[in-house]
């Protein structure tokens, strides 16, 4: 017994040590392959498109070869099995928490809408950026870091771990506060249950994909960054039920949403395996 617990130590700690390299060569990479566009190709990209492809390559790459070296194992193996309609379901879900959201600020008068604006290459830019956010961000934190850790911990320790080491690096955003941290950190908790009992990426793509285009095209800044959409908002007043300058990600609003939705995933996942 003694030897077994040992060894589950060890396994969990290994597993986390994994999840700090793979933090770190992701933001790494990305910064290496940001100042390679900028240098060779200046002008070229603009600044949706050269973080989509950073984010991309770089969550990719850096989970390939961490894949390689430390797990001898294929990223495939991580949860890539095609499932369309966990994707489309996983969309659905995180576009429609975002204007669940916005309908409760626009009815409290925490926001208004100013204008509306369709512009094709906008939407187009937005779009490209965070299909690959989505994808190289749920590679590394939620198939690498949560997978590793969830066959080491299991899977509420891995859930909560990862979901910690998500938010963490969102702190050196623009005008990062607790709020935002608590805020990302729940939804790093909600990625991590839609993947984590299924170990199947595509319904958290989804999620964070929709999450993401939808805060920007209703004209919410994503995590702090101001990306641009289709409409533009007014905050007569910027506080916590709003989340103010960070974004709705930041906002009282966004947190009880988040905590209902993940603890709804997870007694789903809990009922499902008490009837298995």
């Amino acid at each position: 017994m003694k030897t077994n617990f040992s060894s589950s130590v060890k396994e969990g700690v290994l597993a986390f040590l994994k999840s700090i390299i793979a933090i770190i060569f992701y933001a790494v990479s990305m910064a290496v392959i940001q100042m390679g566009l900028v240098s060779i190709a200046d002008g070229v990209f603009s600044f949706p498109v050269r973080q989509g492809i950073c984010a991309l390559v770089g969550g990719l790459g850096s989970v390939w070869l961490l894949r390689r070296l430390l797990d001898h194992k294929s990223v495939s193996s991580l949860g890539y099995a095609w499932d369309g309609r966990g994707l489309v379901k996983g969309f659905l879900l995180g576009a429609g928490l975002i204007l669940i959201g916005l309908g409760i600020l626009l009815v409290t008068g925490s926001v208004k809408i100013v204008s509306f604006s369709w512009n094709s290459s906008v939407v187009l830019q937005a779009v490209f950026l965070f299909v690959c956010v989505a994808l190289g961000e749920e590679t590394c934190f939620r198939g690498y870091i949560v997978g590793n850790m969830g066959d080491a911990m299991g899977n509420l320790s891995a859930l909560f771990i990862s979901g910690i080491l998500f938010s963490a690096p969102h702190l050196i955003n623009p005008n990062s506060s607790a709020m935002s941290f608590l805020g990302i950190l729940l939804a790093g908790w909600m990625l991590a249950a839609a993947y984590v009992f299924t170990r199947n990426l595509w319904k958290a793509v989804g999620i964070h994909f929709g999450w993401n285009l939808m805060q920007a095209m209703v004209g919410f800044r994503v995590s702090g960054l101001d990306i641009p959409g289709v409409v533009t908002l007014e905050y007569p007043v910027e506080n916590l039920w709003n989340g103010g300058i960070f974004g709705f990600e930041a906002s009282l609003v966004c947190i009880i949403l988040l905590a209902a939705v993940t603890a709804l995933i997870l007694w789903q996942n809990a009922s499902h395996s008490r009837k298995c």
